[in-house]
């Protein structure tokens, strides 16, 4: 996709670089990048309320599906 756009990384080419950067920073983009972002966290959120430490100040977590410790998570 970018190469159609001239972008190489190459000689010249790698002026393209400009175009593909404000392409992939627009709003719908980012937009969509963060809200599947935010679908993969909520989806292992025991996982990750598990490794930042967060496993008291978060009554509603059901303590089940959190991973343990050697369980390769």
């Amino acid at each position: 996709l970018l190469r159609g756009m001239g972008v190489s990384g190459e000689g010249r080419e790698a002026r393209g670089a400009a175009l593909a950067s404000y392409v992939l920073f627009e709003a719908p983009y980012t937009q969509e990048l963060l809200a599947l972002g935010e679908t993969d966290t909520l989806a292992r959120r025991n996982e990750v309320i598990q490794f930042f430490g967060w496993e008291g100040h978060w009554p509603d977590v059901d303590k089940r599906d959190a991973p343990t410790a050697g369980s390769g998570a």
